[in-house]
């Protein structure tokens, strides 16, 4: 039985899961309890599990606590044997060889126990053809028992399935959502720019948009820090100049305008985490503890290329192992991840420095896993009217693409969309506006 049980693996789990707790999501989709062949490895898990689930940080004190809450702490070792794990993890960057040893070991004792089965079964007084179909019975449950079943029967699933518009989060764009009807459960929607083009501040006005409604959104900003995005909320909300803002230069109404803004602010449910250096598996983990304290509903990630990855060994094979993660939160969570991303300089050496999919910076990835891509053209950075954008709908895998006049306020770090006007000769003439203050009442 040694060859089958390897507990220095299963004791670099448990002590990766403490020393490193962003390795928990990853770590709990990959093992189950029953995988642990000794007793109290199996209890420190269930543990350790139980902590994070409870949104507390499992560490030796509290893993120790929750043992003894459930009187299993001298059954699992003790502190000693708390101790012995947290000093057994040679380096938290294999946890996933660790996990895959564990997983085939347990398969490998689940075979034993099989073939004594089948040895039982042979031995036995039925006929041979009653011997055959009980040992098909039983590799059918071993084969199911140790093989993921992804598969599902569209018989049992397909009444919940529809097509109502509420399935969909509105971007608070009129035009963008009638392009892709808004953000759909598992979206992964890439807004992407050039350097100052404003895909930033398009992102956080989709995410302020969501959360008028009260539906709880989490930005993860890797590219400023939390005091200045919630400045560029403050004034965007406002309609206050962020530069007179930053310069104490506001008067009396203005002040009034930014400190409605702080108390609308207040009541509507926005999540900041600006915690450099993200890696994917931080995010997964982040994103777990957000979904189940907060109900958060869609995630902005501000930008993907700022994101780290251990995987890989060039930039494109880190931002396709960053792209592909993104897409996996979004589908494991069931909520729209929308990114911001850069462009590379091709646009500049176009004529118009018109965009295309295909300029997204590092990974033709970002690409094939976005559901949807936003291409943000100001056109003043080329030479045009002052403000005037194109954003582009470049990718739709829900229909057509195209294109959204939209009118980019800097100043004010906020997009709106223009109103239509009837000229002289019959011709619908877009005017842009700048929008008031949102409703008191909201």
């Amino acid at each position: 039985m040694d060859k089958h049980v390897s507990p220095e693996a299963e004791a670099a789990i448990l002590g990766a899961m403490l020393l490193y707790p962003q390795c928990i999501p990853e770590v709990i989709e990959k093992v189950q309890d029953d995988y642990f062949y000794a007793t109290e490895h199996k209890l420190l898990f269930h543990a350790i599990k139980k902590i994070a689930k409870n949104n507390c940080t499992p560490c030796a004190i509290t893993l120790r606590d929750e043992l003894k809450r459930t009187d299993s702490l001298d059954t699992a070792g003790g502190m000693q044997k708390i101790t012995h794990i947290t000093e057994s993890v040679p380096t938290s960057s294999n946890i996933n060889a660790y996990c895959a040893i564990v997983f085939d070991k347990w398969r490998e004792r689940e075979l034993l126990t099989y073939s004594r089965k089948i040895r039982d079964i042979v031995a036995g007084p039925a006929t041979a053809d009653d011997k055959i179909l009980q040992t098909e019975t039983e590799l059918h449950y071993i084969t199911s028992k140790c093989t993921k079943q992804d598969v599902i029967c569209v018989a049992d699933y397909i009444d919940s399935v529809s097509f109502a518009k509420q399935t969909y989060l509105s971007t608070g764009f009129q035009s963008l959502d009638s392009y892709f009807y808004g953000m759909g459960a598992g979206d992964m929607i890439t807004i992407a720019g050039r350097p100052a083009s404003g895909k930033s501040c398009l992102l956080n006005n989709i995410a302020v948009n969501i959360a008028s409604r009260e539906i709880p959104v989490a930005i993860f900003s890797l590219e400023m820090p939390r005091d200045q995005l919630q400045q560029r909320m403050l004034c965007s909300l406002a309609r206050v100049d962020l530069k007179a803002a930053l310069q104490n230069n506001l008067n009396e109404k203005q002040e009034q305008a930014i400190e409605f803004a702080r108390q609308w602010l207040k009541r509507h449910p926005i999540y900041i985490d600006d915690t450099p250096r993200l890696t994917p598996t931080d995010l997964r983990f982040k994103t777990m503890q957000l979904v189940a304290r907060y109900g958060v509903q869609a995630i902005f990630i501000d930008y993907l290329q700022l994101m780290t990855s251990e995987r890989g060994s060039s930039l494109n094979e880190r931002a396709t192992d960053i792209s592909q993660a993104i897409k996996q939160v979004g589908l494991e969570f069931r909520i729209p991840v929308v990114c911001a991303a850069q462009l590379n300089r091709m646009p500049e050496g176009r004529d118009g420095g018109q965009p295309r999919v295909s300029d997204l910076r590092d990974s033709g990835s970002i690409e094939q896993d976005s559901d949807i891509v936003v291409l943000i053209h100001r056109k003043d950075m080329y030479g045009g009217a002052n403000g005037h954008t194109d954003v582009i709908v470049g990718k739709n895998r829900r229909g057509e693409t195209g294109v959204s006049q939209m009118m980019f306020l800097g100043k004010y770090t906020l997009f709106t969309e223009p109103t239509y006007e009837r000229t002289d000769s019959g011709n619908l003439r877009p005017t842009f506006k700048i929008p008031s203050l949102l409703d008191q009442s909201s």
